[in-house]
């Protein structure tokens, strides 16, 4: 045999133990041991792991197209763009409906910080304490809301579940490695279905980011009800970030909502002036409404503000 024939066959032999290594299941996207599905413990601790060394982009701007259908609306598909820009905790979008023309025309704006939200439309501006502004997938594009796409963040979710050894746990994996994490709890129903059920899939090739995620919760009728939102993460100049996202409620579909990421920067030059009165573009003499302090005023004259008179809701007999 020739000393090229029996290179040929060393590297055809080489070729084929590489795909087979990367076809395997087991490998879990380059994982260097199989993990142990049979110990969910064990696979959640690997995972948190993980999931705590998420490193975001510190800041970043792009563009978004989101397209809804939802109760409120007829069910009526419905398209924005939307404008976002983010910095540590402070996030901000600028929606707007694009004409016949193709010009865009802003329908409001949202400005997030820790403590507050802000929004601006035509008719005034409204300042809130945060938790009273609904933060999901769909309404703000701070990279820290896709770990935590349905309020509760996954470092939380995982943690209380070894905290709870009474809350079921499984876990299983589908053929290109993904982890497909199951828990319930808060009793059964009178047909013996746990009334609550989350399913959170995490994707070791992008680092144990989630990309499915689903809350469901069941009757003692029978019916039920769910959440869900699946993810798809992109590398943009080695940071990652959703390029595409889908949200529904199920099984009526109630809320339909998803969007495609046209383009993104990360780790860009962003202005704390963005997320403020001043940078959102509020014009003089627009009513602002301060709920946090109490108080609403025409913009640029402050000195004239007034309290807010909360009426109280008469009792009922």
């Amino acid at each position: 045999m020739s000393q090229k024939l029996r290179l040929g066959r060393k590297h055809l032999c080489c070729a084929v133990i590489t795909l087979a290594t990367l076809a395997s299941p087991l490998c879990y996207a380059k994982e260097k041991t199989p993990l142990p599905l049979k110990d969910p413990n064990a696979v959640i601790a690997k995972v948190l792991s993980a999931l705590k060394k998420i490193e975001h982009a510190a800041t970043g701007r792009g563009r978004a197209t989101i397209t809804a259908k939802i109760a409120e609306t007829g069910y009526q598909e419905r398209q924005v763009v939307v404008d976002f820009v983010f910095k540590g905790p402070n996030s901000r979008t600028d929606v707007f409906t694009r004409e016949e023309s193709g010009s865009l025309v802003r329908l409001y704006s949202d400005a997030r910080s820790e403590k507050a939200s802000i929004r601006v439309d035509r008719k005034g501006a409204a300042i809130q304490r945060r938790e009273m502004h609904e933060v999901t997938v769909g309404y703000d594009f701070n990279p820290e809301i896709f770990c935590a796409p349905l309020g509760s963040s996954a470092v939380r979710h995982l943690e209380a579940i070894l905290e709870r050894p009474h809350v079921h746990r499984s876990v299983t994996h589908n053929e290109d490695g993904v982890l497909r994490f199951t828990s319930s709890g808060g009793g059964h129903t009178s047909t013996g279905k746990p009334r609550s059920v989350t399913r959170i899939w995490f994707d070791p090739a992008k680092g144990y980011r989630p990309v499915f995620w689903e809350k469901r919760s069941n009757r003692n009728n029978g019916t039920w009800t769910a959440r869900s939102v699946k993810l798809e993460w992109t590398q943009y100049k080695g940071a990652w970030y959703v390029s595409h996202a889908k949200r529904r409620h199920l099984p009526d579909s109630k809320v339909h909502i998803a969007f495609t990421v046209e383009r993104f920067k990360p780790n860009v030059e962003v202005s704390p002036k963005e997320f403020t009165l001043e940078g959102l573009g509020v014009p003089k003499g627009l009513r602002v409404h301060d709920a946090i302090a109490g108080i609403h005023y025409p913009y640029g004259d402050k000195a004239s503000a007034r309290p807010i008179i909360r009426r109280s809701k008469p009792k009922t007999k």
